[in-house]
């Protein structure tokens, strides 16, 4: 099944007020696209510059989506 297939799939078994937070950790930028394309409003990154860089890849449709840190931040990476 495709990665907006399955969004949709656990969309549906979930209650419509939960959101859920959509792991982009090793997902290219096409495939974070479809996932929101298919409904997601949530992207969890697990460390900041990877979250840079795909909100740069995705260009306008990063705008669509709330922004998530997942994980433990990093001391360094703070400021």
């Amino acid at each position: 099944m495709s990665i907006e297939g399955n969004y949709r799939r656990i969309r549906e078994t979930i209650p419509s007020h939960a959101d859920i937070v959509v792991a982009a950790k090793t997902r290219t930028p096409d495939e974070v696209a479809a996932v929101i394309d298919a409904g997601a409003t949530h992207i969890g990154e697990n460390y900041v510059q990877e979250g840079m860089r795909m909100r740069e890849a995705l260009g306008e449709k990063a705008r669509e989506v709330t922004w998530h840190m997942i994980g433990h931040l990093q001391r360094n990476k703070i400021a």
